[in-house]
């Protein structure tokens, strides 16, 4: 976000202080510097899972949704990134979980992810837990570290 900020002083000075033109440097501050960061943002902003009972909604960054019943889950791989470090007062070799991703398929071929920093995923993950046969649940576990 700083950079869109400076990126846009500069311009701002350069339109004011210089001969023209200036067509070439706008062209490259959208293309290299707004447009990506829009871009990301949106992403961001968009992707969205929703669950009414055993319906699962999933919006797309794009904006398109589907649906499907928990019913139709195919498998669901779950890792676990172990990270081992040395912890004041903890035995030698202490593993902690790091990021955990949830990534679900379906019966049909669509798949979903979720990931331990978007908000509600402890909500999801139990959720899963407790509607999806545990046969179909695979946990994965990396890890890292000494």
């Amino acid at each position: 976000m700083l950079v869109v900020v400076v990126m846009i002083i500069m311009n701002v000075l350069f339109t004011l202080f210089t001969e023209p033109p200036h067509l070439a440097m706008y062209i490259v501050t959208f293309l290299f510097i707004v447009l990506p960061v829009s871009l990301s943002a949106m992403w961001i902003r968009f992707y969205k899972v929703t669950v009414a009972g055993s319906q699962i909604t999933v919006r797309r960054a794009t904006g398109l949704k589907y649906s499907f019943d928990i019913f139709e889950v195919k498998c669901v791989i779950w890792r676990k990134n172990l990270i081992k470090m040395m912890a004041p007062g903890e035995p030698s070799g202490t593993a902690r979980v790091g990021v955990q991703v949830i990534r679900v398929y379906t019966m049909s071929g669509k798949r979903f992810s979720i990931e331990t920093s978007m908000n509600g995923f402890d909500q999801m993950s139990e959720y899963i837990t407790e509607t999806v046969a545990p046969a179909k649940i695979q946990f994965i576990e990396r890890s890292w570290g000494k």
